[in-house]
């Protein structure tokens, strides 16, 4: 299990006040939006980011080579602002997590990896490990 950081968010409660820059930035990539849409793009947002905060703290821990280039797709579509607009990425980003809010692995798959790298295991075997999780997750987005 992770320790708790204080940069890990938890989940962004549906009823969540939204702030003057959540605002300003939800109406600056839908401008013409209803203020259910503002609210939706600035919740999936923070949602984006808060995926992305999780991410970091978990490969912090748990390294190899294939989980910089999760991290990357991860930034893209948090900075392309694509979670916001899209509540299908929104969802995919979820799906596609390899712990939950608490730092816990999801799956077998993702524990079996995380041991692996805590044991120091080579680089070699973490990707494979991460692979075989990673195509876990989207065998179950493709269902």
């Amino acid at each position: 299990m992770l320790p708790d950081t204080s940069l890990r968010a938890k989940a962004i409660p549906a009823t969540f006040e939204l702030t003057n820059a959540a605002m300003r930035e939800a109406r600056h990539y839908l401008p013409d939006a209803t203020a259910e849409e503002l609210l939706n793009f600035a919740r999936r947002q923070m949602n984006a980011r808060r995926r992305t905060t999780l991410l970091l703290d978990f490969y912090r821990r748990y390294s190899c080579h294939l989980s910089d280039l999760h991290l990357l797709g991860t930034c893209a579509v948090t900075l392309g602002r694509c979670a916001g607009c899209s509540a299908e990425f929104d969802e995919m980003g979820e799906d596609f997590m390899p712990c939950g809010c608490d730092g816990v692995p999801r799956h077998k798959e993702w524990l079996e990896y995380t041991v692996a790298c805590d044991s120091g295991r080579p680089w070699p075997v973490r990707d494979e490990l991460w692979l075989v999780a990673h195509m876990k997750d989207m065998e179950r987005v493709r269902e």
